[in-house]
């Protein structure tokens, strides 16, 4: 007989909800909650609260012990811990007054303040922590409800929500405990910036629970929310305050050096117990406060200021100055702008300062202009400018933004001055002059090395050329440099500055001279060897006309020379028409000098004159001793330029060796002007010089305005060249397009009117150069 077996198949076990005694298990719990607020956790077995938490999670009760636990601390913190803070915050604390001044009498208020501040912040410090300690036991209990139930749901684990709820039921409270606790912050703050001593580590963990703490927009914490702004607000008041104070109680360089002070006590501050993202904040705010908002008011000072120290030389000062407004956005265009003002307000001064001297002789006024006149101006400009520029290399660290503003300001002065390149010209002529005494080359190479830095500033160069050429002819004519090497040097500094085309004429009239002495040689040798010689010696410097400043007008050019003189300058014309076809030599008086011989009454004397005065001198040579010619005689005889022979007669009559004698006396040369031989000169010197009067010297209004003229008419030349050279490249062009090359083209030598160069443009037009395009009249067109 078969025995049948039956087998059980058991079903999987299902855990219901009403499977689970929850308030029971929740008891637990919560009592262990209530030990770990009281800090009684001796008796508590973690392994058994876990279980009761993790059964509850597994039988899906993990929703309602979140939200139990939530409640726990909401209760607790509501009515228990934010009331014991509270009640803390005293009414001293209540009033927000950060005003900078303090009273002797503030001392026990301010201390009781500081007691106060410190007894809330530390109740609310202590009371952070003991929390996070609590929370930290919570979240070890109920590792399995964040591990399920808080991943699951997407809701914060219960250590985070502990921490939240501490905002919302403590800190944000209708309390206003975060509020609160700013406030203390801010008041022990302010405390200690006006001497007093401070829990720092107090502060620092007070900030650090705000930090920690996101706000209700989640994008920012409540350091950000409740801290911050009111930081910055009290600082900017307290230091707008001090700024205020510290001005009328101190000078420049003190108010200074409390700032620094200040900006390292901030640092040191924000370093100690604030946080990074408020450090640059909290110095933007003081710099402001302290310096930006006063740049103006330090640098004006009218006593300490940046003019005064720039007056005395102040270094130092002007260091310190410059380090603390370098830290400042607008502290350097400050010291720039101030820079510009105290030279512009310099330049002014000393082109005021020249004064012209007048004599009054016999009811008439002349102007006597000196070359002292021009080198006392140029010396001042060069004075100021080595001044200056020692203060931004020494004091500055040779900033590059002053330094630039330091020349733009320097040009905008010195072309405000219209006889700037004339009187650098003469300044230079001064200097390279072989008859100066005491000058070492060292120090004439210093000068004239200083004068380039003139020379850069100008925006007329042209003019300067003008000048320069001049004076160098008149040196080099007259033997007066003071050496080949120094002029040459000279010109290579200038070429080094403006181009090969600037110095392209200075460096002919160099060659001219190298090729006359060679010419002047080979005529002397072959002098020698004749056995009849002309009456006296000649020296001749054969010049290009194109190279040298020589004004080729009839009356300059039409002298008539005395018989005496004309064997020699025909023996010199045959001489160099043998070795020249072709050519044709123009002899011009005014640039060249004679040595003569005169027999006076009681001895001779070697003269050392202008070729002009020797033809005067010769006029009278016949003469008896009663004798005179009359101004208009001579200017007949000698058909010499009007200008030239009244420079020449004063210079024999009127100067410091009287030569000739006048009628009637006075320092000008009048048409009906009686001269005669003066027989009775003496002098202690065989040899004298006898100078032009002004050969070298400050042009009057006249002559000024002709050489004007002469260099308005050599613009036009060059600014045609400089349209045509344009054109011929770019083919068709607009015609700002064309303004403006020829303008950026043009102002290495000087600074061009856009009318002028419009005006240019017409002619060139008419001239068939270019033409206006058919399309569009302000487009032009080259024709080839």
């Amino acid at each position: 007989m078969q025995r049948s077996s039956k087998v059980k198949i058991r079903a999987p076990r299902k855990f219901t909800s009403n499977q689970v005694d929850y308030n029971a298990h929740w008891d637990v719990l919560h009592n262990a909650v209530q030990d770990i607020f009281h800090k009684s956790t001796s008796q508590l077995s973690f392994e058994e609260l876990y279980r009761n938490a993790y059964k509850l999670v597994l039988h899906k009760h993990g929703e309602r012990l979140y939200s139990d636990v939530k409640e726990v601390l909401r209760a607790r913190l509501e009515n228990e811990v934010a009331l014991s803070i509270a009640g803390n915050f005293g009414s001293l604390l209540e009033a927000e007054n950060w005003s900078y001044v303090r009273s002797k009498d503030d001392f026990s208020l301010s201390m009781r303040k500081r007691e106060a501040a410190i007894l809330f912040l530390s109740n609310l410090v202590n009371a952070w922590k003991e929390h996070l300690v609590s929370m930290q036991m919570i979240s070890s209990v109920l590792k399995y409800l964040d591990k399920v139930y808080s991943k699951i749901s997407g809701v914060m684990p219960i250590y985070d929500a502990g921490l939240i709820i501490f905002r919302d039921s403590v800190l944000l409270s209708s309390l206003e405990i975060g509020q609160k606790s700013v406030i203390c912050i801010l008041t022990l703050v302010y405390l200690e910036r006006i001497g007093d001593s401070i829990n720092r580590p107090l502060i620092n963990s007070c900030l650090d629970m705000l930090n920690s703490l996101p706000s209700e927009s989640k994008n920012e914490s409540l350091y950000d929310v409740l801290f911050t702004s009111k930081f910055l607000d009290m600082t900017r008041v307290f230091y707008r305050e001090e700024a205020h104070q510290n001005f009328r109680m101190y000078g420049v360089l003190e108010y200074l050096e409390k700032t620094n002070s200040r900006l390292e006590e901030e640092k040191e501050r924000a370093q100690k117990y604030l946080f990074t993202k408020v450090s640059f904040a909290l110095l933007s705010v003081v710099e402001n406060e302290l310096l930006t908002q006063h740049l103006d008011n330090l640098l004006g000072s009218p006593v300490t200021g940046f003019f005064a120290m720039l007056d005395s030389y102040n270094l130092e000062g002007l260091s310190s100055l410059y380090n603390m407004f370098s830290i400042v956005e607008l502290g350097i265009p400050s010291i720039k702008r101030f820079f510009a003002s105290y030279i512009s307000e310099k330049g002014k001064l000393i082109n005021s300062s020249l004064t012209v001297s007048k004599e009054e002789v016999q009811g008439n006024s002349q102007v006597i202009t000196k070359v002292s006149t021009a080198s006392s101006w140029v010396t001042k400009v060069l004075d100021l400018w080595d001044k200056l520029r020692e203060v931004v290399v020494r004091s500055m660290k040779e900033d590059r933004y002053v330094l630039n503003s330091l020349s733009d300001s320097f040009a905008n002065f010195i072309n405000a001055y219209p006889r700037a390149p004339e009187f650098t010209s003469l300044f230079i002529d001064d200097n390279l002059k072989k008859d100066l005494k005491g000058r070492s080359e060292e120090s004439v190479e210093k000068t004239l090395q200083n004068s380039v830095v003139l020379f850069r500033f100008l925006s007329e160069k042209d003019v300067f050329e003008k000048y320069y050429k001049t004076h160098l002819a008149k040196r080099l004519l007259n033997n007066r440099s003071i050496s080949d090497d120094a002029e040459l040097s000279m010109i290579g500094r200038l070429k080094q500055e403006a181009g090969n085309v600037f110095t392209q004429k200075l460096e002919g009239m160099f060659t001219d001279m190298r090729l006359s002495k060679e010419l002047l040689h080979e005529y002397k040798g072959q002098y020698d060897q004749e056995s009849e010689r002309p009456p006296f010696e000649l020296n001749v410097s054969v010049l290009a006309s194109s190279f040298w400043p020589i004004d080729l007008v009839p009356e300059k050019v039409k002298c008539e020379f005395p018989e005496s003189l004309k064997p020699s300058i025909e023996h010199f014309s045959n001489f160099y028409f043998s070795k020249h076809t072709g050519r044709k030599l123009i002899w011009y008086p005014s640039m060249g000098s004679a040595d003569v011989r005169v027999q006076f009454r009681k001895r001779k004397h070697d003269l050392n004159v202008s070729t002009i005065a020797l033809i005067i001198l010769l006029q009278f040579q016949n003469l008896s001793e009663s004798e005179s010619l009359s101004y208009e005689e001579l200017l007949q005889r000698t058909k010499i330029e009007p200008g030239d022979l009244k420079r020449n007669l004063q210079s024999l009559s009127c100067a410091k060796y009287k030569i000739l004698l006048k009628e009637p006396k006075s320092r000008d040369i009048n048409a009906g002007d009686q001269f005669t031989f003066n027989d009775n000169f003496t002098s202690n010197m065989a040899r004298l010089k006898i100078s032009t009067v002004a050969q070298v010297r400050v042009e009057d209004d006249g002559e000024r305005k002709r050489t004007m003229e002469k260099v308005d008419e050599s613009r036009k030349h060059q600014a045609d060249a400089c349209i045509v050279r344009v054109m011929k490249d770019r083919k068709t062009l607009e015609h700002n397009q064309l303004v403006a090359e020829v303008t950026r083209q043009l102002s290495s030598r000087f600074q061009p009117n856009p009318i002028m160069i419009k005006r240019r443009i017409e002619a060139l037009i008419e001239r068939e150069y270019l033409q206006r395009s058919a399309e569009n009249g302000r487009i032009y067109e080259y024709l080839a």
